[in-house]
This record gives structure tokens, sequence and C-alpha cells, in this order.
């Protein structure tokens, strides 16, 4: 039962958050029954000391033929959860091996932004006591005797809403397509822990003038995503349609052809607007893109419309990359040409991106990120953890929010994680800053995530060369864009250093 066709055993990856103990429990009784079973198993707790985990869960991912994700409350805002799935999606969009089997551990809330757009389609599994063991491991067995997944949704129930008592890496987008969905539904941005920046007011601005073009950047972590579906509020609050638009569902887009890209472009577009009935013809240039824009989409939309691209740098490494940047600074430009602007003057364009704007295209009149300033996003300051203590009732006095703010560089994610440990009593303050840069403290699962992450992209030795010798290879200015999009440098004077004294003992440790 447990070997393929070629009589080699099935391979399994048990992919789950350690500081769940039902998650922990669960995945002991699933690598214990399947290897009983006759299956090989891999979960990351047997790993030997010393080895380079990083590469060796990149390994993992590409042995197994299937990986189960248990999918809690505690284990969807685990990053390397997340890391572990994004892996096996991109094997398996690349014609690898690796299968997921997603099994809900008594857990049937929202996934969170990423693993949604990995996992939400998927059939799955459901957990609830320890007496659904046995059921879970035939489950299991049964999905991979089949060559497929599970074969049924679980219990008709619906699933529950998201809680946000925890901070996520990244904003969830489901409130966005709830509130789309269900026309009339205003989305929420009333959280009392969301901390107001000078970002805040314009964005506010663009969303109450007239259809234009505009620009989030910063780094990893910082809150693009946060601000961009904030000014999609205030766009629908002032009764403009919107348009989402991730570009990180579209799987790795550098080996994609412009005319696959241009088809699910598209066809993203007329979904979110459910333009039913609209026929997708082959497209194979940026103009035949607009003018399908002009002639079926934009003519069948009344009012005013913005179309927001999330990641909108996951394009950069494609071959047609300055094409479609220069294809998006054509929609601005036809706002205010006479013929065209009956339609185009009604679409407003909203880009978050985290890489350099010259990276992106370097011709100044063919970029859509020059039009406008960029709105820049960065730490919080001083002034700003002030604001979000206070929101947090003074939970720090001012002595231990300098220490915080010395420690983190203002990461609004690490920063707000920080206060969440410590609201839960998981740590005191003290605890937390001393073992703030532990593989197993307050903030390790982060830490870990960011570490593959540099070994995925190939930059943890440019990495190295930052915490040992405060510069990056060859100073090479591509790679400490990289970096510093990542979130993990920043430039100061002459050196390059780590963003914050977390990572800088963190990976001071490892590299």
């Amino acid at each position: 039962m447990g070997t393929e066709d070629n009589n080699r055993p099935k391979r399994f990856f048990v992919s789950y958050r350690r500081r769940g103990a039902e998650d922990a429990r669960l995945a002991a009784v699933l690598v214990d029954r399947l290897r009983a079973s006759g299956a090989e198993v891999f979960i990351d707790v047997e790993m030997a000391l010393g080895i380079d985990w990083s590469a060796e869960i990149e390994r993992r991912v590409g042995w197994c033929d299937y990986l189960i994700v248990l999918l809690s409350k505690e284990s969807v805002t685990s990053e390397m959860v997340q890391a572990e799935v994004r892996r096996a999606h991109q094997a398996s969009a690349g014609g690898g091996q690796s299968k997921l089997l997603p099994i809900r551990v008594d857990f049937l809330g929202q996934l969170g932004y990423e693993l949604d757009s990995y996992l939400g389609k998927l059939k799955y599994a459901l957990w609830r006591t320890s007496a659904d063991d046995d059921r879970i491991v035939a489950e299991v067995l049964r999905a991979s005797d089949s060559g497929g997944g599970f074969d049924r949704l679980g219990p008709d129930l619906p699933l529950e809403a998201s809680s946000h008592d925890r901070p996520v890496p990244k904003a969830d987008t489901g409130a966005l397509r709830r509130a789309l969905a269900a026309p009339g539904t205003a989305l929420a941005d009333d959280d009392r822990f969301y901390v107001r920046r000078a970002a805040d007011a314009r964005i506010e601005a663009v969303a109450e003038s007239r259809p234009g073009t505009l620009v989030i950047r910063g780094p990893n972590q910082t809150g693009k995503s946060s601000l961009l579906l904030r000014f999609l509020a205030k766009c629908q609050a002032a009764g403009t349609r919107v348009v989402f638009v991730d570009l990180m569902a579209f799987g790795d887009l550098k080996d994609q052809s412009f005319g696959k890209f241009a088809i699910q472009f598209l066809g993203a577009i007329a979904d979110e607007l459910e333009l039913t009935g609209l026929v997708l013809p082959p497209m194979e240039t940026s103009l035949e893109v607009t003018r399908f824009m002009h002639s079926e989409v934009l003519a069948r939309v009344e009012g005013n419309l913005v179309l927001a691209l999330d990641e909108a740098d996951r394009i950069v490494g494609a071959p047609w990359q300055i094409d479609f940047y220069s294809m998006l600074r054509t929609w601005d430009g036809m706002r205010s040409q006479s013929r065209k602007k009956a339609r185009w003057g009604r679409l407003g364009l909203a880009l978050a991106i985290a890489t350099e704007p010259r990276l992106l295209i370097d011709k100044g009149y063919q970029s859509p990120f020059n039009v406008t300033p960029v709105i820049e996003l960065g730490g919080f300051d001083r002034a700003t953890l002030a604001r979000m203590n206070d929101a947090y009732d003074g939970l720090l006095e001012p002595a231990q929010l300098d220490m915080l703010h010395a420690l983190l560089g203002g990461h609004p994610y690490l920063t707000a994680l920080a206060f969440y440990r410590v609201v839960q009593s998981e740590y005191t303050f003290e605890t937390l800053v001393t073992l703030a840069a532990s593989e197993k403290g307050p903030f390790g699962d982060h830490l870990r995530s960011r570490l593959e992450r540099l070994y995925a992209a190939r930059l943890h030795g440019a990495m190295g060369s930052v915490v040992q010798n405060g510069t990056v290879p060859d100073k090479d200015r591509q790679i400490y864009y990289r970096l510093e999009a990542a979130g993990l440098v920043r430039e100061v004077g002459d050196r390059i250093e780590p963003a914050n004294e977390v990572y800088a003992r963190f990976f001071r440790a490892v590299l």
C-alpha cells in the first residue's frame, strides 16, 4: 500500500508548525503510521545537528511525492510552512513530482494571503479530534494510492472568518475578495492596532481624486499590501470599482511566454469584474492586450475603475518585462488623449513593488513608475512605535520602546509580532529581547524563512559578505537592491548593513 508502481516506497514530507501542540502530535502520528505502511517520510525534527537545513528542506521537497501540510490556526501564519508549500507548489508547476495534501487541524478559518493562492482550490481533509487519527491516515493513503489529492472537501461547513489577533506576514486579501463577491459590502479598515503613517493621508487623497496612477514601494513586510488594500477600501467607499490582481498567484513568470501571461492577466481582470461570456483570443503583443482592454473590458464597465497590481515586480526577469511595463505607461498616458480618455480616463492604476524602480525599466518615458511621486514605505520611526504602544494601552515603558526600536529597526511585522508575543504572555519583554536572534526564539520562524529565501535565491553568500565585510560581492548594486527589496539590508554611509540588530546577530551566526 505504501509503494509506487516501480516498487519504490511512496515518499511524504510532513509540513507543520512546531509550536502548535496538536499539530506536532498529529504530525508524529502521520510519520509513524505512514512508515508502518511501508512509505518513507521526512519531518524536519529528525534532521541531524549541523546539517544545512535550508538545503535539506529544498532537497526533500523535490524528493517527496506528497507534501502533507497541517493547517491550523497557528500554522497558517508560519512563514516556514508557507515557504515549504511555496517550494512544493513551484516544484509541481515546474514538472516536479510533489503534490500537496492539505489537512485542516480543527481549523476552518481563512488560509491567508499566500497559502490561499496555493491551496485555496484544493480539496482538503478535516481533522477535529484524536478520534479522527485513523481516518486521516486512511485518507492520506487512499489519496496517494489514487495518485491525486483528497477526494472530498470534508464536511459541508462554511469557512470561518479569519482571526486578526495575531500579526500576519502579509496583508490578507480575503476581506477584499469577500467584499467584492457581495456588492455593497464595505471593506473594514478600522483595525485598532493599525498605525497610521504619512502614506495613509496620501492614499486617501488619491482615492478621492480623479483616476490616476499610484505607486507604493517598500521592502518586504513593510506594509505595502496592507496600504494597497486600505487604498482600495477608500476607493470603494468613494464609489469606484476595484480590481485586485495578485501576480504572486501567477507562478514563476520568468519562463512564461507573453501570450500565456496575457491570457492569465486578462482572465483575472475579467473574473474580478464578472464579465461573463468574454472570449479571450490568443494574444502575443502588448498592443493586442491594450486593444482588448479598450474594446472588450472598459467598454463593458461603467464608472471609474481602479486596477491594483500587488507584487507588480514579479515580472522582473521575464523577456517581455519592458513590454509589460511600457504597456502600463501607455494606459496611463491614454487618460489625456482626446479620442481615448472617454474610456481610459476612467481607469486608475495602483502598483505595489519592492524593487528599486530603475531595475524594472530604466527608460523614463516608458516607465509607469515615474508618472507620480512614489510612496515609499520603510520601518516605523520611534514616534510611530509610541503610537503603536498607545494602541496596546501603554504595554511597554519608554526605555523598553527604545530597546525594541534599536533591536528591530522599526520592522513593521516583527514589531507587531513582538507586541503580540508579550501580550499573549508567550515571553516576557526581557526574555523576548534575550532570545530575539535565536532560531527557537520569538522570531525563529521568521528568521528561518528569511534564510530559506536567501538560499532559494542564491543570495546567502552575498548576505554573508554584508554581515562580515559591510558590502556585497563586487559592490554589485543589483545584488544590493535585491537584498534591500527583501528587507534584509540598508545602506548607511558607504557601508551596507543588516536592516536591524536581530538580522545582524542571526545571520552572523548562521552564514
